[in-house]
C-alpha cells in the first residue's frame, strides 16, 4: 500500500470523544474505531486495534521502529489494512509538500 499525504480544500474537525475510555471500555472503543474510514496513528494500542478489526491504518513508526513493522516492508504481515511510515518517509514527505 503506497501512502501520499494530500492537503484537503477544508479541514475536517478534530473530534474528541470523552465519553469512551479506551483503558476501561474496550469494547466502546473498539466501536470508534470501527466506524472510521481511516485509522493515522502512532505504534500503539489504537494502531493495533484498528489494524485486527481491518480499518485501514497508516502507522507513523519512529526512527527507531520496533522490529515487528520490518525495516524493508510498507505493509504488515499481522495487519493486511495497515501501512507503516517510517519517520523517515513521514518526513520526506511532509517537506515536499505530499508528493512522494
Amino acid at each position: 500500500m503506497r501512502y501520499r499525504l494530500r492537503r484537503p480544500r477544508q479541514m475536517a474537525p478534530i473530534l474528541i470523544d470523552r465519553t469512551v475510555d479506551q483503558f476501561s471500555d474496550l469494547d466502546g472503543f473498539a466501536s470508534q474505531i470501527a466506524a472510521m474510514d481511516t485509522v493515522v496513528a502512532i505504534d500503539n494500542s489504537t494502531a493495533h486495534l484498528a489494524g485486527s478489526l481491518g480499518v485501514p491504518t497508516c502507522v507513523l513508526l519512529p526512527f527507531a521502529a520496533d522490529w515487528r513493522w520490518f525495516e524493508k516492508r510498507e505493509d504488515s504481515p499481522w495487519y493486511p489494512t495497515s501501512a507503516a511510515v517510517p519517520a523517515a518517509a513521514a518526513r520526506r514527505l511532509a517537506v515536499r509538500g505530499g508528493n512522494a
